[in-house]
C-alpha cells in the first residue's frame, strides 16, 4: 500500500498543475511560434540539423604579431579594429553566413587567451565559438600554424573534414561557392586569386593547375612565381590529410606556414584549387593595417 505522503505529493501537483494550465498552454503556443519562425526565416542552425550538413571551422590566431608589436601594438591582429569591428568578426560573419557550418573553433596562444576569452563574452556567436589555448606564452616557443592545427584536431580527436582560415584575414566574398565546390570536390580545397603583384606572389603560396583545377604545383614563397594563381589562407582538409599532419611534423618540414603542408600534401593526396570571386584583406605589418583601416572607415561613412 502506498504512504499517505505520495496521495498528498500527487494531489499537490494536480492542483498546481489545475492552477497553471493556462500559463503551460501558452507557454508551449510560444515554443510552437519559435519553431514556425524558424522555418519562415531559414534558420541556419535548424538547415544544418535537417541536411545533415554540420562542418567544423577552426579559425587559427596563435601568432604573435611580431611585426604589430614591435611598433606599440598589444593585441592580437584577429582583435584589431577595423571599420568598428575587430577583423576576427569579420571573419565569424564570413563563416556562418552559410549554414553548414555549425563549430568554429579559435585557436590561440596564452599570452592573448586572457584577451580573446573578453571578446567572447560579447560575441554575437558565442554559442557557436569555442576558444582554446596552445599554453604558449612568448613568440620564441611558438608552434606554428601547422603544429597548432595538429595540437587541436588531435586534443579534440577530429575525425572529419575541417575548414581552416588564418586570423587575421578578411574574405569580403561568399563563403557558399567555395562549400559547394568542397561538396563536389573528391580531395582537399584551397582557395585562390589571381593576382599579378610579383612580391605578393613571393610572399605567400603560388599554385599551378590543370583544366580541372587540380593542384600539380605548390610553392611557398617562391622566387620565381611559376603562375599568377596566389593560395589564400582558406581550406577544406579532408579527414584523411588531418591525419598526416603529424607525419608533416614528425620529419621535420616547416610548421609556420600551413601552405607548406599543403605543398607537401599535394603529392600524397588530391588538393584543388577554387577560383574566388571577391577581395580579400590581410594584416601583416602596421603599414597594412593602416591601410585596411582607411578603406573600412571610408565603406562605414559611405
Amino acid at each position: 500500500m502506498l504512504p499517505p505522503v505520495f496521495f498528498s505529493c500527487f494531489y499537490r501537483l494536480f492542483e498546481f498543475i489545475k492552477e497553471y494550465w493556462y500559463y503551460i498552454c501558452e507557454i508551449s503556443k510560444l515554443f510552437s511560434y519559435i519553431e514556425q519562425c524558424r522555418y519562415e526565416l531559414g534558420d541556419p542552425i535548424r538547415i544544418a540539423e535537417e541536411t545533415g550538413e554540420n562542418m567544423q571551422a577552426v579559425i587559427l590566431a596563435a601568432g604573435f604579431g611580431e611585426r604589430i608589436r614591435s611598433s606599440g601594438g598589444k593585441a592580437p591582429k584577429a582583435l584589431l579594429e577595423v571599420g568598428g569591428r575587430s577583423i576576427i568578426d569579420y571573419l565569424l560573419d564570413f563563416l556562418t553566413a552559410d549554414p553548414g557550418i555549425k563549430t568554429i573553433h579559435v585557436r590561440t596562444n596564452a599570452l592573448y587567451y586572457p584577451a580573446f576569452k573578453e571578446w567572447l563574452k560579447g560575441c554575437k556567436f558565442m554559442g557557436r565559438v569555442e576558444l582554446s589555448s596552445n599554453g604558449v606564452l612568448s613568440p620564441h616557443g611558438k608552434l606554428g600554424a601547422v603544429a597548432d592545427l595538429e595540437d587541436h584536431c588531435s586534443k579534440k580527436a577530429v575525425k572529419e573534414d575541417l575548414i581552416v582560415a588564418a586570423g587575421d584575414n578578411i574574405f569580403d566574398f561568399s563563403i557558399t561557392p567555395f562549400l559547394d565546390f568542397c561538396k563536389e570536390t573528391d580531395g582537399d580545397v584551397v582557395a585562390v586569386k589571381e593576382n599579378r603583384n610579383v612580391k605578393t606572389l613571393t610572399e605567400g603560396g603560388v599554385v599551378v593547375v590543370t583544366s580541372n583545377d587540380r593542384i600539380i604545383d605548390f610553392e611557398e614563397k617562391p622566387q620565381k612565381p611559376k603562375s599568377q594563381l596566389y593560395a589564400l589562407p582558406l581550406y577544406r582538409l579532408s579527414e584523411d590529410t588531418i591525419s598526416c599532419l603529424k607525419k608533416f611534423l614528425v620529419n621535420g618540414q616547416d610548421t609556420d606556414h600551413l601552405g607548406s603542408f599543403l605543398a607537401w600534401s599535394y603529392r600524397r593526396r588530391p588538393l584543388f584549387a577554387y577560383r574566388v570571386n571577391g577581395e580579400r584583406y590581410h594584416v601583416t605589418d602596421p603599414a597594412s593595417y593602416k591601410k585596411i583601416r582607411s578603406l573600412f572607415e571610408k565603406r562605414v561613412r559611405t
